[in-house]
């Protein structure tokens, strides 16, 4: 039964693209299933974790951090007697819809992008309680970022503040503030940044001491969290992160350039232009993430939080170039897809750990 209701919610979301705007009731009710499945879930890593600290939630009170937002949800739900799987379908239900009804702000296909979401990011979003509870408030603050409204530092910041209250590592997405908001397009600075973040991964890479640098820049905002982190060593694991990261350069870019000599060509593509190339600055700029992921593999989280984003990128392309050519943005996207399943499911993580528990093990739905 479980099989059948995500294969219908993807099936829904297919059709339902093929229309010119979004139907929100269907959109909703897929979100509906899909934080279900979740929910169900009584298997797999982290869970035990997760609620015995939704039971005892006055010892994260008590042991302090800037993790603020996140401790007192639990304790507001846990104090009042409400179940564990109830709170997790609230937050599940309430963080999907914010994401995937922004998202549809950056002139994206949210249908589309629910069913590419379905297929790749939703089964570890699902796994990662709390990175995926913060990841509403990071959407948003990119959302501002790429449609460039005004002062949108301001509203960046506050955003990820707030993703920062529920989980400390979207501290390090204040990077994305380099992004200028005038003189976009200035290849020297692309050039400079890309040059820089490049030669800081061979740095960190090769010389493997170096990461003590990092570490101890963690351990300066959670020193519990350092200590673990430098117990761990990820050798090659890490080339796979630099490869997703890379690919998702690449599909950023080809999608700019072509959206970009269109405009030249037909015009009246300015503003997807800005916006595509508002995706690619990301990209860039995310490189200076990578370094983290060669002190633990966790962290290519922080790659993987920005996916949506490259997808949105193909999705705008394909959605407002000539349909004749489309073809070619739908191979890069399904390339990108593929590249992103294999590397999640089966060189980064294990099928029957990461994806198979929330068929296998439901307890509402078998």
């Amino acid at each position: 039964m479980i099989y059948v209701l995500y294969g219908i919610v993807i099936l829904i979301n297919l059709v339902a693209n093929t229309r010119k705007k979004s139907n929100t009731i269907i959109l909703l009710l897929s979100i509906g299933v899909l934080s279900l499945i979740w929910t169900g879930n009584i298997v797999g890593p982290d869970i035990e974790n997760y609620i015995s600290q939704y039971n005892y939630p006055m010892a994260r009170l008590t042991n302090g951090g800037i993790e603020i937002i996140y401790n007192y949800l639990l304790y507001f739900f846990s104090s009042r007697g409400v179940d564990f799987y109830v709170f997790r379908y609230i937050i599940s239900f309430a963080g999907l819809a914010v994401i995937f009804l922004s998202m549809g702000k950056i002139e994206t296909k949210t249908h589309m992008l629910l069913v590419l979401y379905a297929l790749s990011q939703f089964f570890l979003d699902g796994i990662q309680i709390r990175n995926f509870l913060a990841l509403p408030f990071f959407i948003l603050a990119i959302i501002t970022l790429i449609k460039g409204e005004r002062h949108w530092k301001i509203k960046y910041v506050c955003f990820v503040l707030l993703a920062t209250l529920i989980h400390v590592s979207f501290l390090i997405y204040f990077i994305f503030l380099l992004i200028p908001e005038k003189d976009l397009k200035n290849r020297r600075m692309i050039k400079i940044h890309g040059l820089v973040s490049v030669i800081l991964c061979m740095v960190f890479f090769f010389g493997r001491q170096y990461l003590g640098i990092i570490v101890k820049l963690i351990s300066s905002i959670d020193l519990s969290r350092a200590t673990s982190y430098s117990q761990v060593a990820t050798n090659m694991g890490s080339l796979i992160c630099i490869l997703l990261q890379f690919a998702g350069i690449g599909v950023s870019y080809y999608n700019y350039w072509k959206v970009k000599r269109h405009n030249i060509i037909y015009g009246n593509m300015d503003c997807l232009e800005g916006r595509l190339y508002r995706i690619l600055w990301i990209n860039f700029l995310a490189i200076y993430l990578l370094p983290f992921s060669m002190i633990q593999l966790t962290f290519y989280r922080l790659i993987r939080n920005l996916v949506l984003f490259n997808f949105s990128s193909s999705i705008i392309a394909i959605r407002y170039y000539p349909r004749k050519y489309r073809y070619k943005f739908w191979a890069v996207l399904i390339v990108y897809l593929l590249l992103w399943q294999v590397c999640e499911f089966h060189v980064l993580n294990q099928y029957e750990v990461i994806v198979e528990p929330f068929f296998v093990f439901n307890k509402y739905i078998s």
